[in-house]
């Protein structure tokens, strides 16, 4: 009687347990598919600024800056992050703020004067510009030298 008390135990817990696996979305088991696994790990990018510069002119400030994007690569995820990153840099009141982006490190040019290009080796380089001007208005484009 005792044995037959802890057979039925066990043949019902196993009952319930197989129960709630199968009743249990199958998503929770099973790991989100590769192919997204490695996009949003590819979309993972980081910004690294490497140069600030700021002009101050009678009729109107300048400023701009230089950022170095590690992991770019052409998508839209990629450049909504570059864009909202260059929309929360500091701006200019009375003037614009521009911001270059680069693919590479050692194509990103480090300036300490405001200038309107770059070396033709670093403009082949550059895969997206923004610039926002103090009356609010906005320009973001990808690959602007080209």
């Amino acid at each position: 009687m005792r044995n037959t008390r802890i057979i039925i135990t066990y043949i019902l817990l196993f009952s319930l347990l197989l129960t709630i696996f199968f009743l249990i979305p199958k998503k929770i088991f099973h790991p989100p598919e590769t192919e997204k696994m490695i996009s949003s790990i590819q979309d993972s990018i980081s910004f690294y600024r490497v140069s600030d510069c700021y002009e101050e002119q009678e009729d109107q400030n300048k400023r701009l800056f230089t950022v170095y994007v590690a992991r770019f690569t052409a998508n839209k995820s990629v450049w909504m992050q570059i864009f909202d990153y260059a929309n929360k840099l500091p701006l200019t009141r009375e003037g614009y703020t521009a911001v270059f982006f680069f693919d590479s490190r050692e194509n990103t040019p480090e300036i300490d004067y405001f200038t309107e290009g770059f070396e033709p080796s670093s403009e082949s380089r550059c895969v997206a510009g923004y610039w926002k001007y103090s009356n609010g208005t906005d320009i973001f484009r990808q690959y602007p030298f080209e």
